[in-house]
């Protein structure tokens, strides 16, 4: 009797030991959080991009407890939020402050965010930074934005058909033009002849396979008068087709060519009509497309 008494002194408390243990183990796991080493925040860039480009930065989180926390980023000089661009659960809670270039953004149970930024209008190697935190209780956890840093951002290519030659009058110009790589534009500059005020007055881009119809309407003899903007802005997609209608004032440079191969592509003269209503064929205006 008393050896049976003894067996079950002994089993319940093992039993409460293991318990007891249990418990411990259980406390610990929840009260001690993992350890930072085994947090991180990692962001992929790509290597190279154009001026004035769009661009994703995606974070990856690993060991974030309950896949939460938050991430600051700082952008490059130069480099721009797209505003609306994050791609996490709780786009809510983002915030951006441009004087200081800073991006909050939360991991809102999600192991990856996306967001966009533009990349400055100048060549640069530019460098992003970053730190996180993550919600750890009750201890904090915060660390360093490891991965990718820096970008390198390359000179846009533009369409230019270089300067070109009188004689010249004013009138409308209609044509194609064909590219022969990606052209971001936002911009139409005139080359005018010299001591005139050659310009364009009136622009229109546009392409029926993409839907492209983009227009550009002159200010006057302001600022940049040789310059006039795109609304919206584009990309010329390489081997596509785009029309195009010009209408310019005073006397700007002239390529005296049915069509004409530059760096970039092809421009082609479909006609010309000048202010007294002669048409030519082989007038083709000196321009630049670009960012």
């Amino acid at each position: 009797m008393n050896r049976k008494k003894s067996t079950d002194t002994r089993l319940v408390l093992v039993s409460t030991m293991l318990i007891l243990a249990l418990l411990v183990f259980t406390v610990w796991t929840v009260a001690v959080p993992v350890g930072a080493n085994s947090v991180s925040v990692t962001r992929e860039l790509p290597d190279y991009v154009k001026q004035n480009e769009k661009f994703d930065v995606t974070l990856n989180q690993s060991g974030f407890f309950l896949e939460s926390g938050i991430v600051w980023e700082v952008l490059p000089e130069g480099f721009e939020y797209v505003y609306g661009s994050y791609t996490g659960g709780a786009p809510d809670k983002v915030t951006y402050d441009p004087i200081t270039r800073t991006l909050m953004m939360p991991f809102f149970k999600e192991a990856s965010i996306e967001y966009s930024v533009k990349a400055s209008s100048y060549v640069q190697t530019a460098n992003f930074s970053g730190t996180w935190e993550s919600f750890d209780v009750p201890n904090e956890i915060n660390g360093t934005v490891i991965g990718d840093a820096e970008v390198t951002v390359e000179k846009a290519e533009i369409f230019d058909t270089g300067s070109g030659t009188s004689p010249s009058i004013s009138g409308i110009h209609k044509g194609t033009i064909k590219p022969n790589v990606p052209i971001e534009v936002s911009t139409l500059y005139t080359y005018p002849c010299p001591g005139t005020g050659g310009h364009t007055e009136y622009a229109r881009i546009w392409n029926n396979n993409t839907g492209l119809d983009t227009t550009a309407t002159w200010e006057g003899y302001v600022g940049g008068w040789h310059k006039i903007a795109f609304n919206p802005s584009f990309t010329l997609i390489v081997d596509e087709t785009y029309n195009y209608t010009i209408r310019t004032g005073s006397y700007p440079q002239i390529h005296h060519e049915y069509t004409l191969q530059t760096a970039n592509g092809w421009i082609n003269c479909t006609e010309f009509i000048d202010v007294n209503g002669k048409v030519h064929y082989d007038w083709i205006p000196a321009i630049k497309l670009f960012w």
